[in-house]
């Protein structure tokens, strides 16, 4: 009999378990699966109640506040609050464009090549040597015209490659402007000359005195005999390879950079079906961050909004005029020795631009292209410095404050399922729903049952119980404060046939269709003191267990 209890009691947690997640399914379906979390239900509630073939308890009793709201999207800073009104804004952001300053001023290959013609006497033995000296003085060359004071370099080598091979000498290189540790480069390459000699740079300040961008390489060539007079041409084929800086400082010229395409999605539209959702004062804030030490203008090219279902989308004009004829924004930057970073900020509103028309189309993106170029001035004193960590980036955000009128119609779809449930031990269940409603949001839903293939089996609510949310009444402008809650009273009874119907559900389909006050036609504000109560009762009949009777 221990066994056939146990057995028991396990099939009523089943059951226990199914009921419950009924629950969850309508009460996630009219709260427009907002962010309740399982702390909002109290199972406290049901501890005390033990199991019969049919019971009656209450199971929720929560507030939903725009707190609770707050406390699940901030985690993606989606909401904000204004602290003196307490109107919510949802924000939407992404850096559009970041870059590293090594992957905008860049210092090419320097390409030497020092060819050196000279004459040397007859040598009689190996006591008996001769030199010839020269200086080459190499200008460092860039696609940008760029003027280098100093340059310290965190990676690169200079290469050579000697030809042809003067018996028993050798060659001293040396570049006094080349100084590491407060040491001058100075190195030695020995005959029979390597095919491939290189030194590494690492550590090295180049120093450009006089703003010519020359650097002074000595070569020094020393022979000794036993050799005749002969006349030489030794080829060098040197050069600066691959060469990456820690910092550098001068004049780097006009560099375009390009912005390619970049778009913020707009989750509030995500699973949008139509709709005609209206903001009143959207606003988007292009934002750039500079820690590069050059002047930069940006134009921000086109500026579109996208909606993916139908193929749709808005350019955004400015005043009379578009985007694109707007004057160059100058974005500031640090100077030396201030390396930290600069922010401003451009701004697009309703009294700038067309905005609107891009919001109204509730676009699922928000897209931004632009491009920028350093020194615009082009005036070559202007003194540039920059670091290998400096960088240059664009955020664009789009603020939608919760103030406007319309309806939008959602769907979602849920992954659900019976489990290990057997449906075949409930006789039906109720569930008694209460609703006070403080949002000035209104919702008519429908919960779908659907297969593996998402096609719908049945559907929970009757066309009646669909209305299961009514928007509260608000006032006038400018406030549009709420004046008056709704009510809503809905019971659910679910009978053995339709759970039997259901049985082999995978997911749920949950349409709403939300609106403003007044069926979509006046605009309200919606403000961090919104709440909705809701009440549910459960009620369940089971099947009856009849004990096998045992004589002791």
């Amino acid at each position: 009999m221990k066994n056939t209890y146990l057995h028991f009691i396990k099939q009523r947690r089943k059951l226990y378990l199914f009921a419950f997640g009924m629950i969850l399914v309508i009460f996630s379906g009219i709260l427009l699966n907002s962010c309740i979390k399982k702390e909002d239900f109290d199972f406290n509630k049901l501890a005390g109640f033990e199991w019969q073939p049919n019971i009656a308890a209450p199971v929720v009793n929560t507030t939903l506040t725009l707190s609770k709201l707050l406390n699940a999207y901030n985690k993606n800073n989606y909401i904000t609050v204004d602290p003196h009104t307490g109107l919510l804004t949802l924000i939407y952001s992404q850096t559009v464009y970041s870059e590293r300053a090594d992957q905008i001023i860049i210092i090419p290959n320097q390409a030497i090549n020092t060819v050196m013609n000279f004459s040397m006497p007859a040598l009689a033995n190996n006591l008996d040597s001769s030199s010839y000296t020269h200086t080459t003085n190499y200008a460092f060359t860039s696609s940008s015209g760029a003027r280098y004071d100093s340059i310290f370099i965190k990676s690169g080598a200079i290469q050579y490659g000697l030809t042809p091979n003067v018996s028993n000498s050798r060659v001293y290189i040396s570049i006094p402007q080349a100084t590491k540790n407060g040491i001058p480069f100075n190195m030695i390459i020995n005959s029979p000359y390597p095919a491939d000699t290189s030194f590494n740079l690492a550590g090295y300040e180049l120093k450009f005195p006089g703003g010519g961008n020359l650097i002074a390489i000595t070569y020094k060539v020393v022979a000794w005999g036993p050799a005749a007079a002969s006349n030489y041409t030794i080829s060098m084929g040197e050069s600066i390879i691959s060469p990456l800086y820690s910092k550098i400082f001068g004049y780097f010229g006009q560099i375009p950079v390009t912005v390619n395409e970049d778009s913020v999605s707009i989750g509030v539209f995500k699973n949008k079906i139509n709709g005609s959702m209206k903001f009143w004062n959207p606003e988007i804030m292009v934002k750039s961050i500079n820690s590069i030490g050059v002047p930069l203008a940006v134009t921000l090219d086109t500026l579109k909004a996208y909606t993916v279902t139908p193929p749709n989308s808005v350019t955004l004009t400015v005043g009379p005029k578009p985007f694109l004829s707007w004057p160059v924004w100058t974005v500031p930057n640090p100077t030396w020795p201030n390396v930290s970073s600069i922010a401003d900020s451009f701004y697009l509103d309703t009294l700038n631009s067309n905005i609107r028309n891009l919001i109204n189309i509730s676009p699922n993106y928000v897209a931004l292209q632009a491009g920028a170029l350093t020194n615009p001035s082009g005036i070559p004193t202007t003194p540039n410095f920059v670091l290998d960590s400096s960088r240059f980036s664009l955020n664009m955000q789009v603020d939608l404050p919760l103030f406007g009128n319309g309806y939008m119609t959602m769907q979602d779809t849920l992954k659900f399922s019976f489990g290990s449930v057997s449906v075949s031990q409930l006789q039906w269940a109720t569930f008694a729903i209460n609703t006070i409603n403080g949002f000035p949001l209104g919702a008519v839903q429908q919960i779908y049952f659907a297969d593996t293939l998402k096609h719908k089996i049945d559907s929970l609510l009757t066309t009646s119980q669909q209305q299961t949310l009514v928007a509260a009444s608000v006032g006038g402008p400018p406030t549009y404060y709420v004046t008056s809650p709704s009510a809503k009273s809905l019971q659910i009874t679910v009978n053995q046939a339709f759970l039997q119907h259901v049985s082999n559900v995978k997911y749920l389909i949950i349409y709403s269709k939300l609106t403003t006050t007044n069926n979509g036609n006046t605009p309200v504000m919606i403000y961090n003191t919104a709440n909705i109560n809701v009440k549910i009762g459960l009620q369940v009949q089971a099947q009856t267990v009849v004990y096998p009777h045992h004589s002791h």
